[in-house]
């Protein structure tokens, strides 16, 4: 009877440690590849950082909270593709708060908040190459789920709950999958707990290597 009761909790123990090993290997993966990335991509990121300032008044970067692991909010940076008075540029400024309650991504044709270069890097995904940054910080990983506000959680406690487990990424599962149905978390939940539920380093590796094609299709940018 003593052996039988501590079977599961040798059991558990195993997956803690198995977990705790897989999401060690995942960060040292992590910090590599943004290393190496940041390295070999810093003489586009200086000419869009050039770019960025010739075309408006305002920083070269956007930073914006969203929740990462554990639940813990951090500071996420993405090249700036809108105007610093982007806000003031749209007829009725409750398009934004609706889309956020509602947990959609306010999507607008000739959206009138977002720069010349801005659409470029948008269409483009180079807007996220800041993102490494964060990876590089432990904020976030090179896969995961994607990064989301506070607010577009919030009516999805239980889903927010389960995304959690493991730090958003900079591409994702739904990233190569679906990326062109991205105007409501609705059209992420699905895929986002399939990757939870099946994460593997060797599944983060096929995600990595289908991204640039995703990105060349340039279908879904927003």
């Amino acid at each position: 009877m003593i052996v039988k009761s501590r079977e599961p909790q040798l059991k558990g123990v195993q997956i803690a440690r198995h977990i705790t090993i897989s999401l060690l290997l995942k960060r040292i993966a992590d910090m590599f590849f943004s290393i190496i990335a940041l390295t070999v991509l810093l003489p586009l990121i200086l000419v869009v950082s050039v770019a960025i300032v010739i075309d408006s008044p305002g920083g070269v970067l956007f930073a914006q909270t969203r929740v990462g692991l554990n639940g813990r909010l951090f500071r996420m940076l993405k090249f700036r593709s809108m105007y610093i008075d982007a806000d003031k540029r749209i007829g009725d400024p409750l398009l934004i708060k609706d889309a956020e309650a509602a947990g959609k991504v306010l999507k607008l044709d000739n959206d009138p908040r977002v720069t010349r270069v801005g659409k470029f890097i948008r269409t483009t995904s180079i807007d996220e190459l800041p993102q490494l940054v964060n990876v590089l910080l432990g904020h976030m990983s090179i896969v995961g789920p994607r990064a989301l506000i506070p607010s577009m959680l919030k009516p999805f406690p239980e889903w927010a709950k389960a995304r959690e487990v493991v730090p958003p990424g900079i591409t994702g599962l739904w990233q190569v999958s679906a990326r062109d149905h991205n105007e409501s978390l609705a059209d992420m939940i699905e895929y986002d707990l399939e990757y939870i539920s099946n994460w593997s380093l060797w599944q983060d590796l096929v995600i990595m290597f289908r991204t640039p094609m995703a990105v060349f299709s340039r279908k879904g940018a927003v």
